[in-house]
């Protein structure tokens, strides 16, 4: 999903759902979702979850799109899930809470954790299915024990600037996006690499086994490189596919605030006018191809 940033922060819209290849060539339309304002996505089962504006809405393959029972007043701010089905849904406004969802979306329990700042812009499952590595826009990553329900030492302490988005890899790396750039830390904490320190990035994805992830750029410090995707090899920093300008003809500026890795690459935008639209136009193709799920707002700039 590529999501647009409307006009004016709280204006209605529609946000489109696209597939593109593995290099970033567009394909198809595949959704629409009337007044949506998606902000992250994940992948569970064969079924796509958007923390959608006050909901988390799911997207099957069949071409249904259903909300789960749960309004969130504080907006849907990020997702995550363990390997029970169980959904995790951060609050992204004023006292910015877990919500833990049964995959029926029943609330099971809740968890205010500690943050930095007034969001949770990111959170991310470690494998052992009770320790969520989150960011709150602040420099660290920070942990939270959703088994015990207590909170952990950070993780880890960003070289410059603040946490955007968070990946858990397969050998237990974690892959930060920042205002600064990218940092891959190890399973302990330790930085290992930094590279594209000169970019604001918005948001990381990749599969968990991959060496590579695609990064979407918000507006770089000479204003050149703006709302971009593309993929970065996670050894080298090299850039590998892309870039890809995501800004659509005859929509606003879309940013690229949140990306999803798994099946079609989709890119999702919003657009600045109240539309009316069936809720799906097509049914969802899930290939083994990229999926790249790029939202709307998730963090307030």
């Amino acid at each position: 999903l590529v999501g647009g940033r409307p006009g004016y922060l709280f204006q209605g819209g529609t946000a489109y759902i696209e597939n593109y290849g593995p290099s970033g060539v567009f394909q198809q339309h595949a959704a629409l979702i009337d007044g949506g304002h998606p902000r992250d996505m994940i992948m569970v089962g064969s079924d796509v979850l958007v923390a959608d504006q006050t909901l988390v809405t799911r997207l099957s393959p069949d071409g249904t799109v259903t909300a789960f029972p749960i309004f969130l007043e504080n907006f849907a701010g990020a997702l995550s899930a363990d390997a029970q089905g169980n959904i995790y849904v951060a609050e992204l406004l004023g006292v910015a809470r877990i919500f833990k969802l049964a995959p029926s979306g029943i609330v099971l329990t809740r968890f205010s954790i500690p943050l930095e700042e007034f969001i949770i812009n990111t959170m991310d499952l470690e494998p052992d299915q009770c320790t969520m590595l989150y960011g709150s826009a602040g420099s660290h990553v920070q942990q939270y024990d959703v088994c015990k329900g207590i909170s952990l030492p950070n993780f880890a302490v960003l070289p410059a600037g603040t946490v955007t988005d968070l990946r858990i890899l397969a050998n237990g790396n974690v892959v930060a996006a920042s205002t600064s750039g990218i940092t891959v830390f190890d399973a302990t904490g330790k930085a290992l690499r930094t590279f594209l320190s000169n970019e604001s990035i918005l948001s990381i994805a990749m599969l968990p086994d991959e060496q590579a992830a695609w990064v979407s750029l918000g507006i770089s410090p000479t204003g050149t490189r703006t709302y971009l995707i593309e993929k970065v090899d996670l050894l080298t920093g090299n850039v590998i596919a892309g870039p890809v300008d995501i800004q659509i003809p005859n929509r606003p500026e879309f940013s690229a605030d949140a990306l999803l890795v798994a099946g079609t690459l989709r890119v999702a935008q919003r657009s600045a006018e109240t539309v009316a639209v069936p809720s799906l136009s097509t049914p969802l193709l899930l290939l083994m191809l990229i999926t790249i799920a790029v939202t709307a707002i998730r963090r307030l700039s």
